[in-house]
């Protein structure tokens, strides 16, 4: 049986894509905003803090973001399912749902 939760979410990497196509992809992923995919997959392992992706930014860009700004961008990512927040733990995001399952259940044992 088919997932139709994927549907619509397997166009994979936009950001080489030419402009005109990505404005027309509802999907579209910002290459701004890609970058803190691939941090988080590549830097960090799959799973991040705010403070880290802030700091990441930073590092990269020689630019400070606001935590509201980055939230925003992050809350935005999830919600077209390139990340998944932590329901337990504010601020913590991951690229699949196992590592995040794991992550809550290692810092539930850990407190």
């Amino acid at each position: 049986m088919m997932d139709i939760t994927v549907v619509g979410h397997r166009i994979g990497v936009t950001h080489n894509l030419p402009e005109e196509l990505r404005k027309e992809l509802s999907q579209a992923i910002k290459p701004a905003n890609y970058r803190f995919v691939k941090a988080i997959r590549d830097e960090f392992d799959g799973i991040a803090t705010i403070d880290e992706l802030l700091i990441y930014n930073y590092r990269a860009t020689g630019t400070i973001l606001k935590r509201t700004q980055i939230n925003d961008i992050l809350y935005r990512l999830v919600k077209k399912r390139w990340l998944y927040g932590s329901k337990q733990k504010r601020g913590v995001f991951a690229i699949d749902k196992d590592k995040l399952a794991f992550y809550e259940q290692e810092s539930k044992w850990n407190r």
